[in-house]
């Protein structure tokens, strides 16, 4: 389970406080491992795969209209969808680098990783509320399909620990 030998020696001695405190640190190890796991895997989707996952689910919460006005807007040539897509590949990264240390989602960089992400979000739903809402629960569907989650670059516990930082952000009126 990767615990270090000190911890091993605890449990073995019974100096492990309470069973609570032993389950919490399996919770925190089995955590960091998935979480290893998921940022050590180098195979991203390719387009053609995230088209298939999420075409669908466009479709669902969408209006043919609304994807082509979505579209058009998107084709302005001050919007750099590359740049957008490397933005967010940096952004989840540092959200998997501040989980896998154990950072607190209300700590001051996971703040500051919920401020840019929160920009991103603006960026991408073109400053709409619904449409911001609208792409959560396409993300939320597509985390929810078991044949499509491996393949994301998001996972629940990063959408929930941004969900954590975003909710504070507004709390501190930011």
């Amino acid at each position: 389970m990767g615990l270090s030998l000190a911890h091993i020696g605890a449990l073995l001695t019974g100096k492990a406080s309470t069973l609570a405190s032993v389950l919490a640190l399996q919770e925190q190890v089995l955590s960091g491992a998935t979480l290893t796991k998921e940022t050590t895997m180098s195979t991203k989707p390719t387009p053609e795969e995230m088209k298939k996952i999420f075409d669908p689910l466009v479709a669902k919460h969408f209006s043919p209209e609304e994807i082509a006005e979505y579209a058009k807007k998107m084709e302005d040539p001050f919007f750099d969808r590359e740049k957008g897509q490397k933005e967010w590949d940096d952004l989840i990264a540092e959200a998997k680098r501040l989980m896998a240390k154990g950072e607190d989602p209300t700590s001051p960089a996971a703040l500051d990783l919920a401020r840019r992400w929160k920009a991103q979000i603006a960026k991408f739903s073109l400053g709409n509320p619904d449409v911001e809402r609208r792409m959560g629960e396409i993300w939320r569907d597509a985390m929810a399909d078991p044949n499509a989650a491996p393949k994301l670059p998001l996972n629940p516990e990063i959408f929930a620990s941004m969900g954590k930082a975003q909710a504070k952000l507004k709390e501190m009126g930011g």
